[in-house]
């Protein structure tokens, strides 16, 4: 591949520009209890076959990990590959379970969610069958049910795609401390 894929908000198209990216990665220290996928059951809208999410090991107000191993049977698996759609719904998905984790162990409850804007979002490889990509999120700022996250793909150290997630959740915490 010559340069990254990149997504322009708006224009539902990719865009290949010149020049060659170099990133380097970074391991993810991950925790031992894991959120598995009976949780997101009960914290985000989607159902199988649209989980796309594993386990998130890390989830908190200022970062989210999660991870997903790509299998044959997954929806927009091409060729092997994850799709690049795909992949947006991963990160969108690893954003919403830790987010839903978050606000329930601060006593609130998603009511909904939405994913309002990408910007600057560029692909740079696809997962492949097999392997398992490490979901990341880290949260760049918070106001009034808005998020801003800058997130990334990774297969070990080869990085598959960043870019900037906005979305809005609506959280009810009016449960708070009720008994």
């Amino acid at each position: 591949m010559v340069g990254p894929r990149v997504y322009r908000q708006g224009s539902g198209r990719f865009h290949d520009p010149p020049g060659r990216l170099c990133v380097t990665g970074r391991r993810v220290l991950l925790q031992s209890a894991l959120m598995t996928p009976p949780d997101f059951k009960s914290l985000i809208p989607h159902r199988p076959p649209m989980v796309l999410v594993d386990e998130v090991p890390i989830w908190g107000a200022e970062r989210i990990c999660a991870r997903r191993t790509v299998r044959e049977s997954d929806p927009f698996v091409e060729n092997g590959e994850l799709s690049d759609p795909s992949l947006i719904e991963c990160l969108a998905q690893a954003i919403a379970a830790g987010d839903a984790q978050h606000a329930r162990d601060k006593g609130g409850r998603v009511i909904k969610g939405y994913l309002t804007g990408l910007t600057g979002l560029k692909f740079y490889s696809r997962a492949r069958v097999g392997e398992t990509i490490d979901l990341e999120a880290d949260c760049q700022r918070r106001m009034d049910g808005m998020g801003l996250f800058h997130a990334r793909a990774r297969v070990q150290d080869r990085l598959l795609a960043e870019g900037v997630f906005k979305l809005y959740v609506l959280i009810d915490y009016s449960q708070r401390g009720a008994t």
